[in-house]
C-alpha cells in the first residue's frame, strides 16, 4: 500500500484526473460524502516481494490507538476484499510476465 502520489494523476484539461489502474499499480478510489472520486493510496504490486507464511504477524487493528490510522486501515482492507480477484489476477499476471522476462535473460 503506498499514499498517492502526483504521479498518480494526469492533466485533463484545466483539471487533475486519476490516472487508470494498470497491471503493476492497483488505485484505490472511493466516492467522498459529495460523490467526487477520491484517492486514497494505492496496491503497488510491482513492489510486493513474496513472505514464508513463518514469518507473518497478526496485526491486531482493534489494538490501533491512532483512530485516523485506524479507520484507513480498516478502508483498505475493505477495498483489498471487494477487488480480491483483481488483484490476484493482476499479481498473477504480473508473476508471469517477470518470469517470461527471467527466463529469457537466462538465455
Amino acid at each position: 500500500m503506498s499514499s498517492p502520489k502526483e504521479s498518480d494523476y494526469q492533466i485533463a484539461g484545466e483539471k487533475k484526473a486519476i490516472k487508470k489502474s494498470i497491471v503493476p499499480i492497483i488505485r484505490i478510489v472511493v466516492k467522498n460524502s459529495k460523490g467526487q472520486k477520491e484517492l486514497k493510496g494505492t496496491l503497488r504490486i510491482s513492489h510486493m516481494i513474496p513472505v514464508p507464511p513463518s514469518e507473518l504477524q497478526l496485526y491486531e487493528i482493534e489494538n490501533e490507538p491512532d483512530k485516523t490510522y485506524k479507520d484507513l486501515v480498516q478502508n483498505e482492507i475493505i477495498f483489498i476484499r471487494k477487488n480480491q480477484d483483481k488483484i490476484l489476477s493482476n499479481a498473477k499476471l504480473l508473476y508471469k510476465q517477470k518470469q517470461k522476462m527471467t527466463y529469457r535473460q537466462d538465455m
